[in-house]
């Protein structure tokens, strides 16, 4: 799952280095002003225990679900983990969808991953689905993913254009998605060339 320290704001919300006084300025634009970034940045802030706010959960569902309702992505994702988080699998994969589509890297990862898996956000295994946000993350531009976070995308990809799981089965396309995730330092990428491209028969 990829991780991110705080989702919203400056640079001081983003490193979860905000102060109490920001937090109340926070607090006031959303208020005042219906800020989503601002409401973005007390749920993250509710989600942590940052800028003096108690971490509570609840209220952290509250302000993001401000944010996503005004369309924005980062909130939606985040109001889907919390959701998740109470058990509410439904509505949750509904935010992480429309966050996944709106380019949220962790949301694209987290409803493929879940979909390849059927855990999480899912109760079954959705290896059509799982291909096209994998394929989505790989062919996006997304800087700030891990590599190694791309590297099991590949390599997940690979097992499911090997086998013919949720699309049409195609080797040669495998075999390139495994060479990516093993430059991108993927041991078990690395261990399956030795084993299958080796030994192609």
């Amino acid at each position: 799952m990829i991780l991110l320290a705080f989702p919203c704001g400056t640079p001081a919300f983003a490193a979860g280095r905000v102060t109490p006084e920001q937090m109340q300025e926070e607090i006031r634009r959303a208020r005042e002003q219906n800020d989503p970034e601002a409401w973005c940045n007390i749920g993250a802030a509710s989600m942590m225990g940052a800028g003096g706010l108690p971490m509570d959960y609840k209220n952290a569902e509250q302000a993001f679900r401000h944010a996503a309702d005004a369309g924005h992505p980062r909130a939606q994702y985040f109001l889907a983990v919390c959701l998740r988080r109470e058990g509410n699998t439904g509505e949750g994969a509904s935010w992480l969808r429309r966050a996944a589509d709106a380019g949220v890297p962790q949301a694209i990862y987290r409803l493929a991953a879940d979909a390849y898996e059927g855990t999480g956000f899912f109760s079954g295994k959705n290896k059509e689905l799982s291909a096209v946000y994998f394929r989505k993350l790989v062919e996006g531009d997304f800087p700030d993913v891990p590599e190694a976070v791309i590297g099991d995308a590949y390599l997940k990809l690979s097992h499911q254009y090997r086998w013919g799981r949720g699309v049409e089965k195609d080797i040669d396309l495998a075999d390139r998605y495994l060479r990516e995730s093993e430059k991108r330092g993927n041991e078990d990428a690395a261990y399956l060339i030795s084993q299958w491209l080796a030994n192609p028969a």
